[in-house]
This record gives C-alpha cells, sequence and structure tokens, in this order.
C-alpha cells in the first residue's frame, strides 16, 4: 500500500504531463494545487486502478484516458492556445481552471525594459453570490531571457 502523499504525487504527475501535452496548460503550481486535489478525491472513489510505485514505468491507460477525459473543456481558450515561451502555466480561480484570453509582447516603441516579455491574460467568473459574478482578471509573464512564470 502506498501512502497518501506518495499516491497524490504519483497521480498528479499524471494530471502534470496531460494537462501539458494534451491542453498546453500547466498544473503544477500552487494556484492549480486546489484543481489538482480535487480531482484526485474524485480518481480515488472511483474504480479505477489505485496510483501506486508501478505508475513510475507505466501508468495504467485507463488512469490516463480518466485524467484526460476529466481535463477535456476546463482549458478553455478564446482563440488559439496560449504559446508559452518557457513551461506551460495557467491561471486559476476558487480551484477552477480561468479561461485564456490573448497574449501579447511588448516589442516595439524600443522599451527595453519589457522587451522580450510575453503576457498571458485569463479571466474567470467569481461568484459572490446566488447568480451574481464579477470578471476576475488575471495575468502571466513570461520573459524570453530567464526561465519561470511571474502571476500577475
Amino acid at each position: 500500500m502506498v501512502d497518501v502523499d506518495k499516491s497524490y504525487i504519483l497521480f498528479s504527475s499524471v494530471v502534470i504531463e496531460m494537462a501539458s501535452k494534451k491542453f498546453n496548460a500547466g498544473v503544477s503550481h500552487e494556484e492549480a494545487e486546489p484543481f489538482v486535489k480535487a480531482l484526485y478525491g474524485k480518481y480515488i472513489g472511483s474504480n479505477l486502478p489505485q496510483p501506486d510505485l508501478t505508475w513510475i514505468s507505466a501508468t495504467p491507460k485507463s488512469a490516463k484516458a480518466w485524467v484526460a477525459d476529466e481535463l477535456e473543456g476546463k482549458f478553455i481558450s478564446y482563440g488559439p492556445r496560449p504559446r508559452w515561451l518557457h513551461e506551460p502555466s495557467w491561471r486559476y480561480l476558487n480551484g477552477v481552471p480561468m479561461s485564456f484570453v490573448h497574449q501579447f509582447s511588448v516589442e516595439a516603441g524600443g522599451d527595453e525594459y519589457y522587451g522580450g516579455v510575453m503576457t498571458y491574460v485569463f479571466f474567470g467568473r467569481n461568484f459572490i453570490g446566488g447568480e451574481d459574478w464579477e470578471l476576475v482578471v488575471k495575468m502571466i509573464q513570461q520573459d524570453k531571457d530567464e526561465a519561470g512564470s511571474t502571476f500577475l
């Protein structure tokens, strides 16, 4: 029997792989953790193979298929998916992936500080009671010369 921490790590590695390959989305940062944990809880409650150390060499096809199905429709893009400069990332609101809207780079105008910085824009709904909601905008920046992402 694998303890919960190892089981979660093995499961989350499959989610990270599937989100990146199939949806060009990142789920390996703190903001994504509630989303991945909710998927894990749902998976553990299923009758599918439980994550164990054999997943390191070969994750069961049924587990990968389940994760892919669960991720389908969660990473919405209005237009093309993001073209990341570095590792894929994504913004989340209340444990739910936000919708990718646009990306832009400030190259024109000779601004040395912002040249080479790509900004990714995400929208989400924050429900504030009943059917009322407010629009939330979050962004990510990646610099072509520096690895990593800055969450704005």
